[in-house]
């Protein structure tokens, strides 16, 4: 109305009954005298997208209350989220965005090994058991958890995913 292209999504129902989400998107075109007469553009079917934003939201606010901790390094190690149980299990500051390596917390030797591990990006890595590692405070503890690798489609790391929970905790449950 406003002679603006517009963006927006719409949910549909097909003559089968399925309802899907298609994303239209499309600019006014005008007369000589400057009305608008039609509009040409495109709509695309985005049901699918949609979906995998829905659970992606659905699992960060899973992990986020959860109490298992939760870490994600991108591909080269660096921690680029942690949630509460994280940063509380570890003893570091709540307010913070935890920074360096995924595997900053865990012991010596066992940090080495699975930075060689992790380094090489098999994609059957999959470290699953008890982990040694030691809270921002020097105190030692166990984590019981694993630490997955995520491809993209060529192969090529994307993402480390570590899950744990102190033993110790997971025991008195």
């Amino acid at each position: 109305r406003d002679g603006r292209e517009s963006d927006c999504l719409h949910r549909v129902a097909l003559p089968n009954g399925e309802r899907r989400w298609v994303r239209l998107r499309a600019r006014p075109e005008f007369d000589e005298l400057g009305a608008v007469v039609a509009l040409a553009g495109t709509v695309q079917d985005v049901n699918d997208a949609v979906h995998r934003e829905d659970c992606a939201r659905l699992l960060r606010r899973v992990i986020t209350m959860g109490e298992d901790a939760f870490a994600i390094a991108d591909r080269h190690g660096e921690l680029i989220y942690a949630n509460h149980a994280w940063r509380r299990i570890l003893g570091r500051d709540d307010e913070r965005r935890p920074r360096g390596p995924l595997l900053a917390a865990c012991a010596q030797p066992e940090r080495d090994t699975l930075a060689r591990e992790l380094q090489r990006g098999d994609p059957a890595l999959h470290h699953r058991g008890d982990l040694p590692m030691q809270r921002a405070d020097g105190t030692s503890f166990v984590a019981r958890g694993e630490i997955a690798v995520s491809h993209d489609t060529r192969g090529d790391v994307q993402y480390f995913v570590h899950q744990f929970r102190d033993a110790g905790e997971a025991l008195a449950q």
